[in-house]
């Protein structure tokens, strides 16, 4: 993790990284029968959203469809007539209940160019979806490559163009990476994320102890 590193870096210790946890639906919903892309979050240079808008045009499906959800997504028409000569698209806007998109998509993409951590990389694990995502996400760390999903050097279409395309093509093998992906985010629900907390709480209290002692 950057950020523990950094801090660790500066002299901290006991540096304990606790990630965020995630509601596992009791199954994972079945794939669409036609092949789908998604991707929820806003819009802005840092999401890079242009970069998975230009990997779609170089794909040009005609059989496939890209699904941007999320705040400000609704008004990249002008972008994409601008900036685009192929591909299909669905743009959602805001969704008021996330898991309405990763049931919709047959893969899930992340292009961050810096993210914290990418809540939504984890959600679509945790609803059997594989994920490709950059390394600017830091979620991405739960990615194993070629198993669970891919991991993609940040700005770069042809290499988010490759990964979605190996999955149109290998589409028997989304069901199998996405059972792998949701038996990952079972290690991060909210009980698992809480009993974290409470290890730490409990190490720093024996800390105070023993400082008292002295």
């Amino acid at each position: 993790n950057l950020a523990a590193d950094f801090l660790k870096g500066e002299g901290c210790k006991n540096v304990e990284v606790i990630p965020h946890g995630c509601e596992l639906p009791e199954k994972a919903p079945l794939l669409p029968t036609q092949f789908r892309v998604g991707y929820l979050g806003q819009v802005g240079p840092d999401k890079g959203t242009s970069y998975l808008i230009q990997a779609w045009e170089k794909l040009n499906y005609q059989d496939s469809t890209l699904i941007l959800a999320g705040s400000g997504t609704e008004r990249l028409h002008n972008y994409i007539a601008q900036n685009t000569n192929g591909g299909k698209y669905q743009l959602w806007g805001f969704v008021e209940r996330a898991w309405q998109l990763y049931e919709a998509c047959s893969v899930y993409v992340q292009p961050s160019v810096v993210e914290s951590f990418g809540i939504e990389i984890l959600e679509a694990m945790a609803h059997g979806r594989p994920v490709i995502a950059s390394q600017g996400a830091g979620a991405s760390e739960l990615i194993e490559d070629g198993v669970t999903g891919f991991i993609v050097p940040i700005r770069d279409p042809e290499a988010i163009a490759e990964k979605i395309d190996w999955f149109k093509n290998n589409q028997g093998k989304i069901p199998g990476m996405g059972l792998k992906a949701r038996q990952r985010a079972e290690q991060f629900t909210w009980e698992e994320i809480k009993r974290e907390y409470k290890q730490v709480w409990m190490f720093m209290q024996k800390g105070k102890a023993s400082e008292t002692t002295l």
